[in-house]
């Protein structure tokens, strides 16, 4: 087993007692006995006293440590509270020096020991100078950033003027007002020299990059063209050149495709507008039609109507086709039972039989006449009254007009003039009755078409006959 080492201190504590060089009772006779017992008391007592002295230094040191710790916390929060507010630099800095004193003298005054109060007073030194140099840099530095910020806004200001500014006089005092508060922002320390320098090249080159855009705002096409001659607006750097054509090239493409959105929209709007009106004129065109068709069944409408109502658009080419269509097929059977209504007229005991039957020439022409004068837009009743009654007035044939079979009456003819007034009367009433019975819609239009001409027909024998007994009557007299 191996042996342990005795411990033997080799570190002495100042308090420990020196160990005695011998025993008190190895002294071999009595006097050396005490002179030796004297002086161990005697090395007692000062190892006692320096004991004493290192537990006084010890204290002092606790003290020192315990209020440099407390003093140094609230020089912290004195500090961090003075520059707590930003708007009140020039009162922390002011104040600064005045509270740092105060916090040491506080301290100085708890210390009732001279040794440890010199001591507190050469510990506080150091970082309450650092506190007042930190409050005094903050102060300066926040009165610097409010400096340049009321420099950049009187640069902005200006600029702003400078822009709305018409002469080119008023232009260059502007500038000239710029420069010296930059100058003057500089002269107090609100910025370097060389910042200074920096901020007026800078407010130039904003300026002139600001006109350019203001132009391109106008014309981005054009300026660009302008901008890439490097002796156009030669103060601009060339970066900021190259920076200005991307954002007009970028301008110039965005304004192109705005153009084509606009010129898409309004192409449609318009097209949304055409169509809306085309509808709008189609319903109306739709509702005049189917006006007209009415008055065209009543007979009531006639070619220049329908060419007028073309003309003002108030009907469309499909309702002008369907019209035209329909008033030729009323012409077309009127034109044909006109042509008829001839032949027979010039049959025997007709209002024509005067003339000359076998003349089928002088027939067709009349038939001609009466095509196209319907042509043309009359009336065919009126066209074949005013033929016959034409050809009645000078017939080309005998002067005797044998009264016709039909005449309503005796067989013997009339006695007066005064009846076939009265007759006349009678065929001009029933000529009204059925006019108005087609309009009421008790006759269809063939019906009143060929009543209405058998009356005239009537009515033409009659006034004949009037003609030939007031000749008579004449005659006797």
């Amino acid at each position: 087993m191996p042996k342990v080492p005795t411990y033997s201190p080799s570190v002495q504590t100042p308090w420990a007692p020196e160990p005695p060089a011998a025993p008190i009772g190895a002294a071999g006779l009595p006097g050396a006995a005490l002179a030796e017992a004297g002086e161990a008391v005697q090395k007692s007592g000062d190892i006692l006293a320096k004991i004493g002295e290192q537990r006084r230094k010890a204290q002092q040191v606790i003290e020192i440590l315990e209020k440099e710790t407390g003093f140094l916390e609230e020089l912290f929060n004195l500090k961090q509270g003075l520059i707590g507010d930003p708007g009140n630099y020039e009162a922390a800095a002011n104040q600064a020096s005045k509270a740092i004193k105060e916090l040491q003298d506080k301290w100085l005054k708890e210390a009732k020991d001279p040794e440890v109060r010199e001591a507190l007073t050469r510990s506080f030194l150091r970082p309450s100078l650092a506190a007042q140099q930190d409050v005094a840099e903050w102060a300066n530095k926040q009165r610097a950033d409010r400096g340049a910020a009321a420099l950049d806004s009187a640069v902005a200001q200006y600029s702003r003027l400078y822009h709305s500014a018409t002469r080119d006089d008023d232009k260059a005092a502007i500038l000239g007002k710029i420069k010296g508060a930059i100058e003057g922002a500089a002269s107090v320390g609100f910025l370097s020299r060389d910042k200074a320098g920096d901020l007026w090249r800078k407010t130039q080159e904003d300026i002139l990059e600001t006109e350019i855009m203001g132009m391109a705002r106008l014309d981005p096409a054009q300026t660009r063209q302008r901008l890439e001659d490097p002796k156009w607006a030669a103060g601009l750097p060339p970066e900021r050149r190259e920076r200005l054509l991307g954002q007009l090239d970028r301008k110039v493409e965005q304004m192109e495709r705005r153009a084509e959105r606009l010129e898409i929209r309004r192409l449609r709007q318009q097209e949304m507008a055409e169509k809306l009106k085309e509808k709008q004129l189609k319903e109306e065109q739709d509702k005049v039609f189917n006006e007209a068709a009415a008055k065209q069944a009543q007979g009531q409408l006639s070619l220049s109507d329908i060419n007028q109502l073309r003309e003002s658009r108030r009907i469309n080419e499909d309702g002008y086709r369907r019209l035209v269509e329909r008033h030729d097929r009323d012409w077309e059977r009127a034109i044909n039972e006109g042509e008829s209504y001839l032949d027979g007229v010039f049959r025997t005991k007709g209002p024509l039989e005067a003339l000359d039957q076998t003349n089928e020439f002088y027939r067709a022409g009349l038939k001609r006449e009466l095509r196209d004068r319907v042509r043309q837009g009359q009336d065919p009743d009126a066209v074949i009254d005013d033929i016959v009654s034409r050809e009645m007035v000078k017939p080309k044939g005998p002067s005797a007009y044998p009264r016709p079979l039909y005449l309503e009456g005796p067989k013997d003819g009339f006695s007066t003039t005064a009846e076939i007034s009265d007759l006349k009367g009678r065929l001009e009433q029933a000529l009204l009755k059925t006019k108005e019975a087609f309009e009421k819609g008790d006759l269809d239009k063939a019906a009143a078409l060929r009543e209405t001409r058998r009356i005239k027909d009537l009515l033409r024998a009659a006034e004949h006959e009037f003609g030939e007994l007031k000749a008579l009557e004449t005659a006797k007299k």
